[in-house]
């Protein structure tokens, strides 16, 4: 995942991992047609 460290929030490491853990990338897959790979 990429994220816009340029934003306040998510230029703390911290929000940014816990993100990561919440999203789940199978579901972004299928979201986006399978194109792309987790």
């Amino acid at each position: 995942m990429q994220f816009n460290l340029q934003r306040p929030l998510l230029a703390d490491k911290k929000v940014r991992e816990a993100l990561c853990r919440a999203i789940n990338r199978l579901d972004l897959v299928q979201f986006e047609d399978d194109m792309a790979e987790p």
